[in-house]
């Protein structure tokens, strides 16, 4: 049986491994401890440290699904974008919830 793999998680060069997902670039970078650098829409290439990456997921998990594209999509662009995504996406998360 074999594994099939979607389109959109494809490597697109495989001598640098690069993946155009940033979650998984990121997964990627936990997995290197923080040493692989994130390429982001702009074309900048950045080393993120682990604890900003971190930060990100514990957001991203507790999201909504919409909420987590939004995210995803917002912190793509850019390193500033993907440090503003994190901060907004947190405050987002922060505030209470109505019961109504």
């Amino acid at each position: 049986m074999t594994k099939t793999i979607r389109e959109d998680e494809r490597v697109i060069d495989a001598d640098n491994d690069i993946v155009p997902i940033l979650p998984m670039q990121l997964r990627k970078s936990i997995d290197a401890g923080g040493n692989r650098e994130i390429i982001f829409e702009d074309g900048d290439r950045v080393k993120v440290p682990l604890r900003t990456i971190n930060m990100f997921f514990d957001i991203y998990s507790v999201l909504k699904p919409i909420d987590r594209e939004a995210m995803q999509a917002k912190a793509a662009k850019s390193a500033k974008d993907f440090a503003d995504a994190i901060i907004n996406f947190g405050q987002k998360e922060k505030m209470p919830r109505s019961i109504y």
